[in-house]
Parts: C-alpha cells; structure tokens; sequence
C-alpha cells in the first residue's frame, strides 16, 4: 500500500491564506480528493459539483490520480468555487434584493395612501399633482439606468472588438496577448446588474405606461448581459 501524506490545499474565500491538509496517496482520484477537502474546508456540507480543485492552475480528469498527474508531497492544491455557482449565487442574492426593494417600495406606497384618505386633505387636484411627480420620478430614475445602458453597452462594444481580433489575431491570438482580461467581464456584468437593481426599484404606482417604460429598459439591460455572457466565453476561448 502507498504511504499517504499530508496535502495542502489553498481554500478560496474571503481570507486567502485559509488553509487545510488532506490525506493523500499517488492512487487518490482527483473526485476523491475534491471530496475530502471540502469536508475538511467547509463547516456546512457543500455540492462537491459547485467546486474545482486545481492543480497549477488547471482542473484533472476526476478520475485520474494525483500520483499520474504528478503531485508530490509539498506541492499545494487550490479549491474554488466555480463560476456557475458563484453566477447562481450572485443571480439568487440579486432577486432576494429586488424582493426586498419590491416590499419596501409597496410599504412606502400603502403609507402614503393610507395617510391621505385619513388626512381627508388631499382632494382630486393634490392626486393628480401626486401622479404627475410619480411619473417625473419614475421616467428620471428610468433615464439614468438607460444612461447607464448605453454606457455600458459601448464598453461592451470594446471588448467584443477586441476579443474578435484576439480571435482572428494568429500568433498573438495563440499567446493570448490582445485577449481582454476576465475581470473586465465581471466588472461589467457587475455593473449591469446594479443597473437592474435599479430599476427594480423603481415604483411605478401601477401606471402601465410606467411599468412598460421600466420593462423596456429592463429587457434591454438584461440582452446586453447576455452579450457580455457570450463575449466572456469567446473571450475565453480564444486564450
């Protein structure tokens, strides 16, 4: 039988220099020792599936052996979450916030109605002014995230160029120097989804000409985040 030993194993996560040693021998799987690191890692039970384990930076085969894969004792390993996961978790944390603006919002709305048939001062010409600064409100708060829209969209714009001429680039395509960077993807996609937020936060008091002006913008914002999904992958492609 092979002597095991001590494997270090790099977590990620909001500290960096988190740390955990599992025991090992040449014959351990890749799946096997994924397993094993994240029981050791982890204080709840996580899906094996949502995390990679990485060897100089790139994944194994889960059923090659660390020994074949030349692992060695002192040599470090990295366990990461892996982008689906971290997309899945950013997409459930953005409705849990739009939810909450959502509720907030229709508080804020219930209040003010409630205070003006009390109040009984309020008569057809103060709604009507009431109306009138919602939708001024509305179609401005629209404005800036469709400002926002086309900023983002010429950004966009940049990098698809530059990741169809990396694409197209030959030698240089092949040492990936004109391919733009992943983190620009993800600060992009960052900013669209602040931008949605937005205007998930925007009330439209039931108007439907409001609520259409807010869903357009909306679907916009939401197509341009799919192009940058799919310039992301191109991009990847190509390095």
């Amino acid at each position: 039988m092979a002597a095991q030993w001590q494997l270090k194993v790099a977590v990620e996560s909001l500290r960096p220099q988190d740390v955990v040693e599992i025991g090992v021998t040449p014959e351990t799987t890749w799946e096997e020792a994924k397993l094993a690191a994240c029981q050791v890692a982890y204080a709840e039970p996580v899906d094996v599936a949502t995390r990679r384990l990485l060897f100089r930076g790139r994944e194994r085969s889960p059923t090659a052996t660390l020994g074949r894969d030349g692992v060695r004792p002192g040599h470090k390993l990295m366990l990461v979450e892996s982008d689906e996961s971290k997309r899945e978790r950013a997409r459930a944390a953005q409705e849990a916030q739009m939810e909450q603006i959502r509720a907030e919002r229709q508080r804020h709305h219930a209040s003010s109605v409630h205070r003006d048939g009390v109040g009984g001062t309020v008569g057809d010409g103060g709604a009507v002014g009431d109306g009138a600064r919602l939708a001024e409100r509305c179609r401005a708060e629209v404005d800036t995230a469709v400002r926002a829209a086309d900023a983002l969209e010429r950004e966009l714009g940049e990098l698809e160029r530059a990741t169809e001429r990396a694409v197209q680039g030959g030698v240089a395509s092949a040492m990936g120097a004109a391919v733009p960077k992943d983190v620009a993807f993800l600060h992009l996609g960052d900013r669209l989804e602040k931008a949605l937020i937005s205007l998930d936060g925007v009330d439209t008091g039931g108007e439907d000409d409001l609520r259409a002006l807010r869903k357009g913008a909306v679907r916009r914002i939401q197509a341009l985040m799919e192009r940058g999904d799919a310039a992301r992958a191109r991009a990847a492609g190509a390095r």
